[in-house]
């Protein structure tokens, strides 16, 4: 059973999923690693103070392994899930804090993106963004690998639906 199954109707078919890419959560990425090699690294220092020292190594390999757990749930269910008759945001912000919103595709108004920076560019990760006809409901999805192919899919599944 994929995660995004409970949300379809009976008679809805999944088109296509697009997901936020890891370097989305670089940063994160780079902070559990840091910490859980901190562990390690100062371990037997660390060990050697006692008590404290023990407490220390735990709280660092810890909070590592729990941010390192959430950047791989977000990643994993950050997505745009585009179906036959409508494009589901699902907005994985931790743990245990999710937003999932829908949008019908003849609702789209305007499919944009944008690439910001020089190492997004290099590697062609940006940003889609979907806005309503009343221009009240926005969807953001960050980290997509080739934005511009995304937003050619979802405005060609519109134009079918026409």
């Amino acid at each position: 059973m994929r995660f995004y199954d409970r949300l379809l109707n009976e008679d809805e078919r999944v088109i296509k999923v697009i997901r936020s890419q890891p370097i989305a959560f670089a940063w994160s990425i780079f902070f559990s690693l840091l910490l859980i090699c901190s562990a390690a690294f100062f371990m037997v220092p660390l060990f050697g103070i006692g008590r404290i020292g023990f407490s220390v190594f735990g709280f660092l390999l810890v909070v590592g392994i729990f941010l390192g757990i959430r950047v791989i749930v977000m990643a994993k269910y950050n997505s745009f899930i585009i179906t036959d008759t409508r494009l589901i945001d699902w907005d994985q912000r931790g743990l245990f804090d999710q937003e999932i919103s829908e949008i019908s595709l003849d609702e789209i108004y305007d499919v944009s993106y944008r690439i910001k920076g020089p190492v997004n560019t290099a590697m062609n990760v940006g940003s889609i963004r979907v806005q309503s006809q009343d221009g009240e409901i926005v969807f953001v999805l960050h980290g997509v690998k080739y934005p511009e192919e995304a937003q050619r899919f979802i405005n060609d599944v519109r134009r079918d639906l026409e």
